[in-house]
């Protein structure tokens, strides 16, 4: 910085700058009132009027007559036939919870292994006469009703650990996909619902449509497809094998009927009714003076006042803008033309405040 700066930089700094009275003096006081009163109309108009509910309560009696400034409507009374409705479509709507039974799954696996395990012990009998006695004596203490064929057939495999574990591998991939009874199925086809599938082992829930659902025959299809992708070289195989799996396939799916109960409650508990909604046309009388205040009109202002919000007037803000743009172009062209004398005279800062009465009065 030269000298000439230096110098012209301190005799800027006069002592009286620094001065507040002085500052006042000067005029500035009359330009910081100015723009805060027009912050505060800025501040009026954006946040607009106060809403008519909140100004009086039920039991008051109305000190003016209020009329509508426009066609609208209202809620009063609920319409107890719509809500019924309402309600039972809620309540159709909300899929019934089915759990998964794990138990069902290890009983089967268990049965299975049982069973597979004495074909394998009576493969060692060498009396062949006494080894179909065995047989029988399985088929019929099982109830499963396999064909002695298929059961002899697995007394002489040699790879039967192998074979026992990708067995016992299907059914425990099956039962997670959840499978139902079919009459259950059949029912909720019918009534065109959809099911929530838990499974409280692994903590998961899905939906789905009935028309999806498993049944033990579409299971015993699964099997199929999972024991051909096994065995591919090996159709005698492949097909006993589907034979002696499909017996232990059951439904595991069972309705939890409290949970259901207890989802569907809760659904009740929160749903909104349905009201009727009345009409009043524009300069029809809303509340008379001297009348006592009633919850209807309450909800007749609190209507009035959602939609005479800025959010919902675009002609209101649109107006507002308007007279905004004209304000500031206004203002802009006074302050070039006076800006020397705005600051110091009180005389052009009223000026610029009664404009912005008007504005105020206007909108």
């Amino acid at each position: 910085m030269n000298r000439n700066a230096k110098r012209k930089f301190k005799i800027s700094l006069k002592k009286e700058d620094l001065d507040l009275n002085k500052f006042f003096q000067k005029g500035h006081l009359s330009f910081v009132f100015t723009v805060l009163f027009i912050a505060l109309v800025l501040a009026a108009i954006v946040f607009g009027p106060v809403h008519y509910s909140g100004r009086i309560r039920v039991g008051e009696i109305s000190l003016r007559s209020i009329y509508a400034p426009y066609d609208f409507r209202y809620p009063w009374g609920v319409n107890e036939k719509r809500t019924k409705e309402s309600r039972e479509e809620l309540i159709k709507s909300i899929p019934d919870v089915y759990d998964i039974e794990g138990v069902r799954e290890e009983d089967a696996v268990k049965n299975f292994v049982s069973l597979f395990d004495a074909l394998q012990a009576a493969g060692e009998i060498q009396d062949k006469a006494e080894k179909k006695l065995v047989i029988e004596t399985l088929n019929t203490e099982t109830g499963l009703d396999i064909r002695d064929n298929v059961l002899e057939y697995f007394t002489e495999l040699k790879d039967a650990k192998e074979i026992k574990e990708k067995l016992v591998s299907v059914l425990s991939s099956l039962y997670p996909l959840g499978i139902i009874d079919p009459e259950t199925r059949k029912k909720l086809i019918e009534e065109n619902l959809s099911v929530r599938i838990r499974n409280p082992k692994i903590k998961t829930e899905r939906i789905r449509p009935s028309k999806e659902l498993f049944t033990p025959e579409d299971a015993e299809k699964v099997a199929s497809e999972y024991i051909d992708r096994m065995f591919p070289k090996n159709s005698k195989l492949r097909k006993y094998s589907i034979d002696l799996v499909t017996p232990f396939i059951t439904h595991n799916l069972v309705f939890n009927e409290q949970l259901t109960t207890r989802i569907k409650e809760e659904a009740l508990k929160n749903a909104t009714p349905i009201y009727d909604m009345l009409e009043i046309k524009k300069n029809e009388l809303v509340i008379e003076r001297g009348q006592r205040i009633t919850k209807q009109h309450i909800a007749q202002l609190t209507q009035l006042g959602a939609l005479g919000g800025i959010s919902r007037k675009g002609p209101y803000l649109s107006g507002i803008l308007f007279l905004l743009i004209v304000l500031i172009g206004v203002g802009i062209t006074y302050l070039t033309v006076t800006e020397k004398k705005i600051i110091t005279s009180p005389k052009n800062v009223s000026i610029i405040l009664i404009n912005c009465l008007i504005l105020i009065v206007i909108s």
